[in-house]
């Protein structure tokens, strides 16, 4: 999975916190966690001038929800158990040009919506009994260190090439 060869300026906001990060070249965050939610809310700021990378991966022994930039757009995964599911943004709205940009990304029980810049807005209604993300990692920036036997580096280049 490719790195985002420009800035990447993240902000993580939780109930009380806000948490920012850049990354140039090759580097990224690994954070290991033990969280289970029906309800994800995900707020990222950034610019680039890459037209590929992960910009974020949620991933657990068999759920994950990925955000990535794939031809200078923001495409989502998200598996809760009943198979993947995927939103992705307006193909008129292009990232990769060094402006600064937003995402806005919420998963509540079946409900998936995506929000670029504030204007693009998609919006998904998933089938399936699993509406809980059950989570062990989360990568921000890249995934060199991913080691879950389900979700291998691999698999993520074949899921980024379904938009």
């Amino acid at each position: 999975m490719g790195s985002l060869l420009a800035e990447l300026f993240l902000l993580l906001i939780s109930a009380t916190q806000v948490h920012a990060a850049s990354f140039y070249g090759d580097s990224y965050i690994h954070l290991r966690t033990a969280e289970a939610s029906v309800q994800t809310s995900l707020h990222l700021h950034f610019r680039t001038s890459s037209q590929a990378g992960l910009l974020f991966l949620a991933v657990g022994s068999r759920d994950f929800l990925l955000l990535e930039l794939t031809s200078g757009h923001v495409q989502v995964r998200l598996d809760l158990g009943s198979g993947q599911h995927w939103l992705c943004s307006d193909k008129s709205v292009h990232l990769g040009d060094l402006a600064w940009h937003s995402v806005e990304l919420s998963h509540r029980l079946h409900n998936l919506t995506m929000t670029v810049d504030r204007s693009s807005f998609s919006s998904l209604r998933m089938p399936g009994p699993d509406v809980e993300l059950s989570i062990q990692s989360l990568f921000v920036g890249g995934a060199a260190g991913l080691k879950e036997p389900g979700l291998s580096p691999e698999r993520l280049l074949w899921i980024s090439r379904l938009c």
